[in-house]
């Protein structure tokens, strides 16, 4: 009553969720960290006005990007969850 409702939601993806994507596709980012896992490398990325570092899996197959290298990042065909102001998920339509 008398304020605006707040709408602020996070999205959460998984590592394995988001994949590289062609140049030109997605969206572009940097890449801060390549950690070699062995089987596979986590890569984590900085997107230009995005505070917290997003996490990409590579798996085997994949070369991993060297530290500072620019690429392009899309969310794969999986399960994506939402999260209130408060850190609680909010339910599907």
């Amino acid at each position: 009553l008398g304020g605006e409702a707040s709408h602020a939601a996070q999205l959460g993806v998984r590592p394995e969720h988001l994949a590289l994507a062609a140049d030109g596709q997605g969206v572009r980012a940097t890449v801060v960290l390549a950690e070699q896992l062995g089987y596979s490398s986590i890569l984590h990325l900085k997107l230009e006005g995005l505070e917290p570092l997003l996490s990409l899996r590579c798996d085997a197959g994949h070369e991993a990007p060297a530290n500072g290298a620019s690429v392009h990042v899309r969310v794969a065909d999986a399960p994506r969850h939402a999260f209130d102001a408060q850190g609680l998920r909010l339910q599907a339509a």
